[in-house]
């Protein structure tokens, strides 16, 4: 019985076609999804694909392997072709469902139907190539977990990362709930996956202790959600495992959208719970009162009014890099000689409210193994270099390895005369995304240096949230951390790096900007007036 699959290109494919279209092409899915393909559907090969046909003018294009089929691209029949003969199929094993792009790849050792198609090539090949940038544009379009493989082993030769058994970008319509969910979406978020070296720092049971390092969009956070999910004990269970993340807010979304993945009972908490204290009257205090960590006799135990204490089985703190030093110096002690098994994450360059780095150093290096990840899944590489840039202007050297991501469109930045104009482009700006991206995905982080006697909100903060062009995105920069956008606008106050500012704040606020411009997947534009205090440093990002 014949099965099928779909790859995220056709879903890209079949949102482009008219709503009757769309429906002619749900109507040939009802037939396949009783395993047959028919004479109806005018089946045949177009050089390595298998055309099949909703109606007179539209072609599917798939890969028949075995009682396989995997649907990869739909639309009009000429338009569909010559999307087939721009397309190369890469071979891994039994699986051929990644592609690429023939602008992406040129190779002496290519061949060719007669009819002008090319044929499938082992998925290696791609090692063969000799320019990083020509490298890095080539594998824009296979999956992430690919990419990762294709990297390390660029990287380099003799690593030991056993390659991926699958495409993350492929998936088995199961029933028609599933297939109506799919394709609404507008990424490939229907599967969840680890690359090689997080998959790596998840399964760890055998270390004690382990740290996670690396830059934005490397997937440190990924990796500690993944070891929650994977490895915390069941609701009532006698233990537990605990998450500790940059604030409660943050907490509070990660519980939710983790409840969407599992029904266990996770337990998250702001930072600084570790530490036994919450900020006096705030909203946290009344959240989480009901609960307080103890350490007696080497063990962690999470205290649960009335419901007595749980060893802790596995602690996971993220944003290192931002805790106190007492905080440091408790985990310190629980690394050293306590029973729970402690595993952080940090990136330095992400530091935005102390600077503890000799301390959480030492930290770090206690820990009995660590996994340093160096390829970005979420930012571009434009928008990453531009981020080094950043802190390059100031002599601030990065604390971590080289970063690796695909290319995208460069960061634009737009000077403007006053706050008028700087509104009114970043009005401007925004239009010209909402016909690209949803609302949902896109933000205008505001980058002011934010002074505690300031009695509310300055004059430009006060623009951007109240004009409706812009109010639904606006998000302060320090609130903006472990959120991800598509697209948006970096607003600079001119205020933002006051000469007035100590060496300490200087250098945060400086990380500030890196982590704004680090949430961002595929676009963003950095809007600044003339009087602004930095701009000299701004327009060191132009060179």
């Amino acid at each position: 019985m014949l099965g099928y699959w779909i790859h995220y290109q056709f879903i890209e494919s079949w949102q482009k076609l008219s709503s009757t279209e769309q429906d002619s092409v749900l109507n040939l899915l009802g037939i396949l999804k009783a395993g047959q393909i028919t004479p109806g559907m005018r089946p045949h090969k177009v050089g390595p694909f298998l055309s099949l046909s909703p109606n007179m003018d539209l072609r599917i294009l798939g890969l028949t392997e075995g009682n396989k089929i995997t649907l990869l691209h739909v639309g009009h029949h000429d338009a569909a072709y010559q999307w087939a003969k721009r397309k190369i199929i890469l071979i891994s094993g039994t699986e051929s469902s990644e592609l690429i792009d023939i602008e992406d790849f040129v190779s002496k050792e290519m061949k060719q139907t007669e009819d002008g198609f090319y044929l499938p090539i082992p998925i290696q090949d791609i090692l063969k190539i000799n320019s990083e940038d020509v490298f890095l544009n080539t594998i824009t379009d296979i999956s992430p977990e690919w990419q990762e493989w294709l990297l390390e082993s660029y990287k380099n030769v003799e690593h030991q990362i056993p390659p991926p058994t699958g495409s993350s970008l492929v998936f088995s319509p199961m029933d028609d709930d599933v297939l109506k969910k799919a394709l609404t979406l507008d990424m490939p978020s229907w599967q969840l996956f680890l690359h090689p070296i997080q998959r790596h720092a998840v399964h760890d049971l055998t270390s004690k202790s382990i740290a996670i390092t690396g830059g934005p969009g490397t997937g440190k956070t990924v990796v500690l959600l993944n070891r929650l999910l994977k490895h915390a004990p069941k609701g009532k269970d006698d233990e537990c495992s605990i998450f500790m993340t940059y604030s409660a807010n943050l907490a509070t979304h990660l519980i939710e959208t983790l409840h969407l993945k599992s029904n266990k009972y996770f337990h998250i908490f702001p930072l600084y719970f570790l530490g036994g204290r919450l900020p006096a009257h705030s909203k946290e205090e009344t959240v989480f009162k009901k609960f307080r960590l103890v350490f007696e006799d080497d063990q962690l135990f999470l205290l649960q009014k009335n419901e007595g204490k749980k060893p802790v089985r596995e602690l996971l703190v993220d944003e290192l890099q931002d805790i106190p030093i007492e905080v440091a110096q408790k985990l310190q002690t629980i690394i050293n000689v306590g029973k729970t098994r402690v595993v952080v994450a940090t990136d330095f360059d992400q530091s935005i409210h102390r600077l503890n780095k000799q301390d959480v150093s030492i930290l770090i290096g206690s820990c009995e193994k660590q996994y340093d990840l160096t390829y970005c899944y979420r930012s571009t590489r434009q928008i990453i270099q531009t981020a080094t840039k950043w802190r390059a202007a100031f002599n601030l050297d990065s604390t971590n390895s080289e970063i690796f991501a695909l290319s995208g469109p460069s960061v634009r930045l737009i000077s403007c005369k006053d706050l008028d104009e700087q509104v009114n482009t970043t009005v401007n700006v925004i239009h010209d995304l909402e016909k690209r991206y949803s609302p949902s995905n896109m933000a205008i982080i505001f980058c002011q240096y934010y002074n505690p006697s300031f009695k509310g909100g300055s004059k430009e903060e006060e623009l951007l949230k109240n004009n409706p062009g812009t109010k639904q995105y606006y998000h302060f920069a320090s609130t903006t951390k472990g959120k991800e956008y598509f697209a948006g606008i970096i607003f600079i106050s001119n205020i933002f790096m006051a000469k007035d500012v100590g060496v300490e704040a200087l250098r945060l606020r400086i990380n500030t900007l890196y982590v704004a411009l680090t949430r961002f997947r595929d676009e963003v534009t950095i809007i600044y007036t003339e009087d602004c205090a930095i701009e000299s440093q701004i327009k060191l990002l132009l060179i």
